[in-house]
């Protein structure tokens, strides 16, 4: 399984503000897309979809910028791919599966099956889970 440019990019600048979570002052685009290698333009998109999904809250100014809208340990990252790609851990309706040939129905149903193991997955990982174990690797060294 490979991840959509939007769906990396918007883990890692959830991740981002998960690092900076202790701070609680809103983090400007400019410096979030630095920190993670994002293009501005796209994050700012990215970002929109996480503030409707109550992921993200800005602040306006010059101080201004984005922050987590709750606690990284209240952030899973199928919340956030869900915010910004609602197909990847979608589901079949019945009628899709049960339409069409029994082939079709086999491998839709194991789809479906695969898609709510993943879910299940994402639903257990925490962007606070991600931010600690990062500062434990970054704390590694190797002599």
């Amino acid at each position: 399984m490979r991840l959509s440019a939007k769906v990396e990019y918007a883990c890692l600048a959830a991740l981002e503000l998960a690092l900076r979570y202790e701070k609680n002052s809103p983090v400007q685009v400019a410096e979030i897309a630095g920190a993670q290698d994002i293009p501005e333009k796209f994050l700012i998109q990215l970002f929109q979809r996480m503030k409707s999904a109550n992921i993200v809250s800005s602040a306006r100014g010059v101080a201004g910028g984005y922050f987590l809208a709750k606690s990284p340990a209240d952030i899973s990252l199928a919340d956030v791919v869900r915010a910004v790609d609602n197909t990847l851990l979608g589901s079949y309706g019945e009628e899709e599966m049960t339409d069409g040939s029994k082939g079709r129905e086999l491998v839709l149903r194991t789809w479906c099956s695969l898609s709510n193991d993943v879910a299940d997955q994402l639903e257990g990982i925490t962007l606070e889970a991600l931010a600690k174990k990062l500062k434990n690797e970054k704390m590694t060294y190797y002599i």
